[in-house]
């Protein structure tokens, strides 16, 4: 069996994290992935990352392509190395670039007949520290257009091709097909389908006496919550499938500045986790529900989300189906206290003269 080592910090997963994840695991039999403390990251780049290590590390263990995560010092990587003995490290430029993969580490890899292998910095490249700056920018935007009125932003040129450039949505984030290179068919992944398809993925589960479970949600910023939240659904039936809000649905119910992420590179995400068997991009989800006529519908448990009133419950519990209201994947993290928390930096960071 070959493993496979590689590491990063995981903060605010996106597609290039999925492309990176895909490629690695593509090399070996098992994928190992080390994800950087939040005392290694404070040291190395002065400040501690936006999540906490043990949620990071969880949300990484969750994808298809990995088969443990654990926890790592970035400074002393050579410690982890000897305990794990890797057929491969996989890296990428950046890392040989500053000297967090150095020749010391080099060396000691081959020298047990391992070999490092550097992966090119290939293009659409989308960094966490772009995703968080779009985030930011669009709620500070928001908030001082309720007291100015309209602000325009402008985009830099080379940022263009990281967002999308459907109309009314310009500033939303679209990683386009980035999530799909690399090769992804030896993990897995779950398949985004058109609606058209729902009534024949039906059809194939009464044949094979499958159970279909359905949930839906805006999945914005993929975190920890989602992840908890899916993977629970998914062991209530044999095919999970995953309704995604379009953006015309979140912008209708949740207002200006969001989604963050556009829908199809949101769906996209979802694929990736473990559990998820299908996709589906939705307007209206009682569509959804009338054509996949799912056995059990996964739902939120709030105090608003009754389903013996709400029609979706009504719906499925009409033809017989199951309806099971399930608890929050996390209290600790939402998308919207993440966007919250970045426009609260932005904000300081902008006004830091006038603050002082």
């Amino acid at each position: 069996m070959t493993t496979v080592f590689t590491k990063g910090t995981f903060d605010l997963i996106h597609a290039g994290h999925m492309r990176y994840l895909t490629k690695a695991k593509s090399l070996g039999d098992k994928l190992i992935v080390g994800v950087v403390s939040d005392l290694s990251r404070q040291k190395i780049k002065g400040k501690k990352p936006l999540l906490p290590e043990n949620l990071r590390r969880e949300v990484v263990e969750g994808f298809k392509q990995v088969d443990e995560a654990i926890i790592i010092e970035e400074d002393n990587l050579l410690k982890t190395l000897k305990n794990i003995k890797p057929d491969i490290l996989f890296t990428i430029e950046t890392n040989i670039e500053s000297g967090v993969v150095d020749k010391k580490i080099e060396k000691f890899v081959e020298s047990y007949g391992g070999k490092v292998i550097v992966e090119p910095q290939i293009k659409p490249y989308f960094t966490v520290k772009k995703m968080i700056d779009r985030m930011a920018k669009l709620k500070v935007k928001q908030y001082i257009e309720r007291s100015l009125g309209t602000l325009n932003l402008r985009i830099k040129e080379e940022d263009r091709h990281l967002l999308t450039n459907k109309p009314g949505f310009e500033f939303v984030i679209s990683f386009s097909d980035a999530d799909r290179q690399g090769g992804d068919k030896h993990i897995g992944v779950g398949k985004t389908e058109p609606i058209s398809c729902l009534v024949a993925l039906r059809e194939k589960a009464d044949k094979e006496k499958k159970k279909i479970v359905f949930t839906g949600g805006s999945w914005d910023i993929l975190h920890i919550g989602h992840i908890r939240y899916l993977q629970d659904a998914c062991k209530k039936g044999d095919i999970l499938v995953v309704g995604v809000a379009s953006n015309n649905n979140i912008r209708k119910f949740k207002g200006d500045g969001r989604p963050v992420i556009d829908e199809d590179s949101r769906a996209g995400l979802i694929n990736f986790i473990k559990g998820v068997n299908n996709t589906v991009i939705y307007n209206d989800v009682m569509v959804i529900l009338q054509l996949l006529k799912p056995d059990v519908l996964w739902t939120p448990e709030e105090s608003w989300n009754d389903p013996k009133t709400s029609a979706e419950g009504k719906l499925v519990l009409g033809y017989g189906g199951e309806v099971i209201k399930a608890k929050k994947g996390s209290d600790e993290v939402s998308a919207s206290k993440i966007i919250y928390n970045l426009a609260g930096r932005k904000v300081k960071e902008i006004f830091k003269k006038l603050l002082e």
